[in-house]
């Protein structure tokens, strides 16, 4: 399979071997916005991501899904929402998986801190 997003060809993952690398979560000073970064293994067939924050201890704040990504390496901002103040711990989670997002093949998660605006 061609991917001209690749520039090894010979690198690209079946999709068993498929994984989320890193997962990296910056806050923006307003305190309601992350900057989400994902990279995945290079892959041959097209994975799919369901990604949620949530406050530690609390409900989840921010979701979204990313259905069969072109590109294993993905930027993006997440809104939390809420109402009150957004400051303190949060969890991002991002599950990677075909077919059925009730069942990820792989999980990679990590906390973030939102600090108090003024």
């Amino acid at each position: 399979m061609s991917n001209f997003f690749v520039e090894n060809a010979e690198e690209l993952q079946p999709r068993e071997n498929v994984r989320i690398v890193q997962v990296k979560a910056t806050p923006y000073p307003d305190g309601v916005r992350v900057r989400v970064e994902i990279h995945l293994t290079p892959f041959q067939e097209r994975p799919s991501l369901e990604i949620s924050a949530r406050q530690v201890g609390g409900p989840v704040v921010a979701q979204m899904s990313v259905i069969e990504t072109m590109i294993p390496t993905l930027e993006f901002t997440l809104h939390l929402r809420g109402e009150g103040d957004p400051s303190g711990a949060y969890v991002l989670t991002v599950d990677l998986y075909y077919d059925d997002y009730t069942n990820p093949q792989h999980r990679q998660e990590t906390t973030f801190q939102v600090a108090q605006t003024a």
